[in-house]
């Protein structure tokens, strides 16, 4: 199946349930007892779209967990076009991801808790892998089924970086979704968007999705000093899902998620405060982002009848690189270099019972270990702007105290003053231009 997403409609399912009453006729009397005759008063449900995905540590569905949440279809994705999480939360109640001018900056806040620096305190998992670097959070989402967004805390499931809530991304899945689907898009200031997706089901054990897109635009914001765009963007990215379904209850996921990004960013200008708008950028350079970032993983889970075990094991690499123009102004006064190296590695094993004890009571047990690696290199240069005047200022300091220098070992020897100080500025020009 190809289906091009330019424009699309989805028809609802309808189930029919139907009751029926019981009459019976004795001497021209009704009796509800013994002879029963059926009438017509069927129901029509209307329902929304279905998604099923795996729940590995939650004991019941997410509508009957005693907690705030917000959870997102595949065709509402569609529907609003939002690209990722930062588009996403101006749709939902109390979670914000503001646009800090780059993909670098992902901040979540949930209910006003969060952190834009150090560890987040707003956690993502995306297929059950926990994504580890803050700056890999605001990824380009696509080809997905479902976004859950918690608020509250969720650390007792779900362990650090989940203070204020978590969301939870979870990609189709090609058993129970099969074909080939292509996306074009195409908006002003050059926007431009590809996606390509193929679902296969190979047989009832195995199935297995490949997908890729490229998303960029022109941007909107023109920096006057340079003349060039400063939040144009251009990002790329592919994934591969396979998954397993082998004998005796035993399941296997594998997940490699790979995204690039190349943007000019962090588009600032001088806020009037009288009139309310800010002005176009104005930079000695564009700031720029380049981030490569891959997250992949394998997870093995086992539904027995007592009780479901699952082992998630990832490998996320993320090297990036942002270059900012720290004072914002035409003058070169700062800018800074940043870059990220990090590999990290993830274990985490959940056992959770099947069967409640006692008829109430449901537990789940687990671990989560993690190890990282990460090198940092953030140099603040000061530049002509700054080293210049401070030069000068330098310069002109020393040239006076020579001259002093010069002029009291002469008046020393007896010379006038006055006479004394046009002689060492004298000697000092022969010096200089010689």
């Amino acid at each position: 199946m190809i289906a091009l997403a330019l424009a699309s409609s989805v028809a609802p399912i309808s189930l029919w349930a139907g009751t029926s009453n019981v009459l019976s006729l004795d001497n021209n009397k009704v009796d509800n007892t013994d002879f029963k005759v059926f009438t017509d008063s069927s129901k029509v449900f209307d329902i929304d779209e279905v998604v099923v995905v795996s729940q590995p540590k939650e004991n019941f569905r997410l509508r009957q967990q005693s907690l705030s949440s917000t959870s997102v279809g595949g065709f509402q994705i569609q529907k609003l076009g939002t690209r990722d999480l930062r588009e996403l939360s101006s749709y939902i109640p109390n979670f914000v991801m503001p646009n800090y001018g780059s993909r670098l900056s992902s901040a979540m806040y949930v209910r006003g808790i969060g952190s834009r620096v150090n560890s987040p305190a707003v956690g993502i998992y995306l297929d059950g892998i926990p994504v580890l670097s803050k700056s890999a959070f605001n990824l380009h989402h696509y080809q997905t089924s479902r976004i859950d967004v918690l608020r509250g805390p969720q650390a007792t499931l779900y362990g650090q970086n989940t203070e204020g809530g978590l969301v939870r991304i979870y990609s189709r899945n090609p058993f129970e979704y099969e074909g080939t689907d292509l996306k074009l898009g195409y908006g002003s200031r050059y926007y431009r968007n590809v996606e390509l997706a193929h679902y296969h089901r190979i047989n009832d054990h195995l199935a297995f999705t490949v997908a890729a897109f490229n998303d960029a635009q022109k941007g909107f914001f023109r920096n006057t000093n340079t003349g060039s765009r400063a939040d144009k963007y251009n990002e790329a990215g592919g994934k591969i899902v396979l998954k397993a379904k082998l004998n005796r209850g035993w399941n296997v996921d594998l997940l490699a998620n790979y995204q690039y990004v190349d943007q000019n960013g962090f588009p600032y200008g001088k806020l009037d405060l009288e009139t309310g708008k800010a002005a176009l950028p104005s930079t000695t350079f564009d700031g720029t982002y380049l981030r490569h970032s891959f997250i992949s993983g394998v997870t093995v889970n086992h539904t027995g009848a007592d009780y479901s075990f699952a082992s998630t094991t990832s490998y996320q690499y993320l090297k990036d690189k942002m270059n900012m123009d720290q004072d914002y102004l035409p003058t070169d006064y700062m800018s800074i270099l940043q870059e990220q190296l990090q590999n990290s590695l993830t274990q985490e094993f959940t056992l959770k019972s099947n069967r409640a004890v006692g008829g109430f009571w449901n537990w789940t047990a687990g671990g989560f270990f993690s190890y990282q690696w990460l090198k940092t290199n953030g140099p603040v240069f000061f530049n002509e702007g700054m080293t210049q005047p401070i030069g000068n200022a330098i310069q002109q300091q020393m040239y006076n105290a020579m001259l002093n220098v010069m002029a009291q070992k002469m008046m020393e020897k007896g010379m006038p003053e006055m006479v004394a100080k046009a002689a060492a500025a004298a000697i000092e020009r022969l010096e200089a231009y010689p």
